[in-house]
Order: C-alpha cells, then structure tokens, then sequence
C-alpha cells in the first residue's frame, strides 16, 4: 500500500510542477496565437508518448528474445 501512496505522490508532485510552470513561467513566453502553434500544442504530446511506447515496446521485445535465447541454452 505504501509504494502506491508514494507513486501517487510523486504523480501529483510532478502535475504540480508543471501547472507552476504554465501558470507563471510560459505566459512570458513570446508564442503568437496562429493555427500552426495550437496544432503542435495539441499533437506534440500525444507523439512524444507514441514514439515512447514504441521505443519501450522495442526494448521489450529484445528483452524477451534474450531471454528465449538464454532458456534454450
């Protein structure tokens, strides 16, 4: 049960820092309100974890054919 209360401690530290960030460090940001920025505000996200998953899927499945490897021998 402990372990899970930290996970979410540390979740909700991490949502914290990042909602201080937006609220008081990105509104100095000189970013124009057009089309293009509000696209990859909206799309960046979901690809960066895209491109995360399929790199942790990867490790994943090497992971596994060295350990198929190591069973036969």
């Amino acid at each position: 049960m402990k372990p899970k209360i930290i996970l979410i401690g540390k979740v909700l530290a991490i949502a914290w820092l990042i909602a201080l960030f937006i609220k008081y460090i990105a509104v100095t940001l000189p970013i124009s309100p057009s089309t293009t920025n509000a696209l990859i505000g909206v799309f960046f996200p979901p690809v960066v974890m895209v491109l995360l998953l399929i790199w942790r899927n990867q490790d994943n499945v090497s992971q596994n054919e060295a350990d198929k490897d190591n069973s036969v021998n």
